[in-house]
């Protein structure tokens, strides 16, 4: 039969850096089926057993997936989990791989159909504020840890929001007041959990 393959890309919306370690599933539409794949598992008795799952196609640190052997139709691309840090792009992308029709030939004779995919870091906003008047305060000092105490940053206040980008998103994080601005009292820690659809994840103490 005749053969092609399909190359999935996997960029940062913001600069285009290649992003490995995002895991995709592709979707046979002619066959109603997931491409699958054999894996050897260990049944109770502990004898050696083959199992068929869907295949998780994972970028490397080019980005990049080559998916192998396959026939002519129409395929569907579906990112699963993004890489740390990142959005996952719930939108689905469709291939027509359709003879002639193809991105290019490689060299081994082979064409090949090109999909691109691009995540979004996400985006926390932190700000400390007057609980009388709202406004934003300068002075202080701030930490964010997660939640293992590890500190993921910490800075001075200005008087504007701070902002963090690649929070992974589900995740919980502690926003803590180390010192105080002029004439006020440490408040108390706020734990927060970083949005997982994308929109802006926004703090305030």
């Amino acid at each position: 039969k005749e053969e092609t393959r399909i190359k999935i890309y996997k960029r940062d919306a913001s600069d285009d850096k290649k992003l490995g370690g995002a895991v995709f599933k592709i979707y046979d539409v002619d066959k109603g089926t997931y491409i699958m794949q054999d894996v050897m598992t260990l049944d109770e008795n502990g004898n050696e057993a083959e199992s068929r799952e869907e295949k998780r196609f994972i970028t490397d640190k080019d980005g990049l997936i080559i998916a192998d052997g396959l026939s002519y139709g129409t395929y569907r691309i579906e990112e699963v989990e993004a890489p740390e840090g990142y959005v996952l792009d719930s939108e689905p992308q469709t291939i027509k791989a359709v003879k002639g029709s193809g991105a290019g030939i490689d060299s081994d004779g082979i064409p090949y159909f090109e999909v691109n995919f691009r995540d979004s870091k996400t985006e926390t906003w932190l700000k400390k504020t007057d609980i009388t008047t709202g406004e934003e305060l300068a002075g202080g000092e701030y930490t964010v840890e997660d939640r293992d105490g590890n500190t993921i940053d910490h800075w001075m206040g200005d008087g504007t929001t701070h902002k963090i980008y690649g929070l992974i998103p589900g995740e919980t994080y502690t926003f803590i007041e180390e010192t105080a601005p002029d004439g006020y009292t440490i408040a108390v820690p706020v734990g927060f959990t970083v949005n997982e659809d994308g929109t802006v994840t926004e703090v305030v103490m």
